[in-house]
């Protein structure tokens, strides 16, 4: 193999105040064509982040010697068996995003992702140009700083890859026909070429060539670019030759988020500019998910507009851009994108960045946007419906929804001075957390936050020996969650039963469905088996055998914590759905003590405390019930009408003795019991 470095020069070129260039999303992705796993989640990958994403994504496959026959591997084994141990890749699929910022099987991740890396937007920028000279490609590679270059060593990678491979038989055991991105060679080797950025405006060039080889399909052949930090292995930025002309720089507003409220405005500054070469037209477009009484508009070098305006800008030239919103009374999450689209060069793709607006919320429902388990497709979001019933049944009207991406830059950037409780919806997903993640949550925590998580393999993917867990993850386990993990569970765990106590027998069973059952792997229903550590105080076991802890929650006083292994999609039944979040809440409002809490978790769907001498708590189950009392003789002694799911009755003024309840909708009875009254 020959290869020709040409030259490393340093130009010259217009100074872009504090401009960003596009921010290209790198995968690393590691597969097998004898891999099954690999066949079951790499078409989903495609689907999902490669197809919809031409002009954010880019992506290298490497082919491993493992664990079958793969004749794309056979090719150049030792450069990514190089790759293989940079990141410490133990089985396949394994995809690795931006070299450090996250790392999981294919069906991990998630649009949220490539969006929160492209709208981040790069100083650097990474121009590629490829020419074909018959037996051999040149390839010119031009490295711009367009804003303050980053501080730290770096190493420049070119990566040559056949951009599809289609076999009309299956090369390995898996059945897997197409391959997209493999990658061929790396220049100037595995170890990267050391580069220094040059200063702001300026630019450096590297270029090189290599020869063909009789195993490619030639028309295919590409080079993807990317530059490193050889000590966080963080990617800065990556180009290829086939990357469309983007003359359009954003800065993104150096606050990501920001906490606002009804009658005040929130916002946030942006720089923009043309890097090309002449004068060019760009649209300025500003959308929102935000409820009907918010609004916003734009502001351009003190000019306010609408959602929507064109902006000419001469060549080198920048503008002061400022985002500008006014929650109104509903509670949101809201999230705002801007866009930066050319109209002179409407073949090249808009810049984008997104900011967020916390308003009026005091509990946020969190749903992991990261893959199912069985790579079908879909997320955590699926369930979400069932979290927003339950606390809404239980009285919340200030409810918040968004994903673990947004979750994580809200809370970093100070947006969630007014939110005291987060439910995070794991399911079955992966990763449920990650580094990031939990540093939010420790933090929070930490600052006297309520967190509710709920996943079948939280457990399994922080101590697994295959799983994913990190020193970090393994930390926020033990000393947030104050558990313990024992072993994955089986499908044999039908029922999550609460704990009982000497005085209490436990009647509020909760049935467990198979809801994973129908996926490519069959059945994966394998709650976790947990501990309680620490501070932390069992609430749910399965079926009979009280060893087998299904769910721990935990206070110190300052945070609170509710962890339970199966999912809430898991619930057999809306009411116990219901009930377990209904009163997740109130402990976290501070609606019931730590007492009340626990007797209402041991004795799920009877009425607590029992004996009660001045006060009885009815679990309802439901909004809009009717509560009828009777003494012992059955004689109706009462008649509520409530509307939560957990009610509050003065028992002060009924004689001593036992009483029975009966608790119903317009349908039908839903719960019922006894208790008894001493004073």
């Amino acid at each position: 193999m020959k290869k020709n470095l040409l030259s490393i020069l340093l130009m010259f070129t217009i100074t872009y105040s504090n401009a960003q260039a596009p921010k290209f999303v790198l995968f690393e992705h590691f597969t097998q064509a004898s891999c099954g796993p690999c066949a079951a989640q790499n078409p989903g990958f495609t689907s999902t982040i490669l197809v919809p994403n031409p002009d954010k994504v880019r992506h290298i496959a490497y082919h491993t010697s493992w664990p079958g026959v793969d004749p794309m591997n056979a090719n150049n084994p030792t450069q990514v068996a190089d790759r293989v141990t940079l990141y410490n890749v133990s089985g396949v699929p394994d995809v690795v995003m931006m070299g450090n910022r996250k790392q999981g099987s294919p069906a991990s991740f998630s649009q949220a992702d490539v969006d929160n890396i492209f709208g981040e937007s790069s100083p650097i920028k990474i121009e590629v140009i490829q020419t074909d000279l018959v037996d051999s490609f040149h390839v010119d590679v031009v490295v711009k700083s367009i804003g303050v270059p980053p501080t730290g060593t770096f190493n420049l990678f070119a990566a040559v890859i056949e951009r599809d491979i289609t076999y009309a038989t299956p090369p390995g055991n898996n059945g897997e026909l197409e391959f997209p991105n493999v990658f061929r060679r790396m220049y100037p080797s595995t170890a990267g070429f050391p580069v220094t950025f040059a200063p702001q405006g300026s630019s450096f060039s590297y270029s090189f060539s290599y020869f063909k080889e009789a195993v490619w399909n030639i028309s295919q052949i590409a080079t993807v670019v990317f530059i490193q930090n050889a000590v966080t292995k963080e990617v800065v930025n990556c180009g290829t030759n086939f990357d469309p002309i983007i003359n359009a720089t954003l800065t993104p507003s150096p606050v990501a988020a920001l906490g606002g409220s009804s009658g005040s405005t929130s916002t946030f500054n942006f720089v923009t500019g043309n890097s090309g070469s002449s004068a060019e037209d760009f649209r300025y477009v500003l959308t929102s998910n935000a409820p009907s009484d918010w609004s916003a508009f734009i502001n351009i070098n003190g000019t306010d507009y609408s959602d929507s305006t064109d902006v000419n800008t001469p060549a080198g030239i920048n503008n002061n851009v400022s985002i500008k919103v006014n929650p109104g009374a509903s509670p949101f999450i809201a999230t705002y994108t801007f866009l930066v689209k050319s109209i002179s060069n409407p073949t090249a793709p808009a810049m984008s960045t997104q900011v967020y607006v916390v308003s009026g919320v005091t509990d946020v429902i969190v749903s992991n946007s990261a893959g199912k388990g069985d790579g079908t497709g879909g997320s955590a979001a699926d369930w979400e419906q069932d979290y927003t019933t339950a606390l809404t049944l239980a009285g919340c009207t200030t409810l918040g929804f968004t994903n673990e991406v947004v979750n994580t830059k809200c809370y970093f950037a100070g947006a969630y001075g007014g939110v005291s409780s987060i439910y995070y919806n794991v399911g079955w997903t992966f990763p449920g957390l990650t580094d990031g993640i939990v540093n939010a949550y420790s933090d929070y925590l930490s600052n006297g936050g309520n967190l509710y998580i709920a996943g079948q393999d939280i457990g399994w993917e922080t101590w697994d020996a295959t799983g994913s867990g990190t020193t970090v993850t393994k930390a926020f386990y033990t000393n947030y969650l104050n558990a313990g993990f024992v072993s994955d569970g089986s499908t044999a765990q039908t029922t999550m039963k609460p704990f009982t106590n000497e005085i209490y027998n436990s009647t509020g069973d909760v049935s467990l469905i198979n809801y994973y059952g129908n996926g490519t792997n069959g059945p994966n229903f394998y709650p976790d088996i947990l501990t309680a550590t620490g501070i932390g105080l069992p609430i749910y076991y399965y079926d009979t055998d009280n060893t087998k802890i299904a769910g721990v929650r935990a206070t110190d006083g300052n945070y609170k914590t509710v962890y339970i292994a199966p999912g809430i999609e898991m619930y057999g039944t809306a009411a116990s759905k219901n009930l377990v979040m209904g009163i997740t809440y109130q402990w976290f409002h501070g609606l019931l003590s730590s007492i009340e809490f626990d007797g209402l978790m041991k004795d799920l769907g009877n009425a607590y405390p029992n004996p009660s001498s001045n006060e009885i708590i009815i679990p309802c189950g439901d909004i809009h019930t009717s509560i009828s009392l009777f003494d012992v003789n059955g004689r109706l002694v009462n008649t509520i009408n409530s509307s939560s799911i957990l009610t509050r009755i003065n028992t002060c003024d009924l004689v001593e003795g036992v009483y029975y309840f009966s608790v119903s909708n317009i349908n039908s009875e839903i719960n019922k019991g006894k208790f008894v009254v001493i004073h």
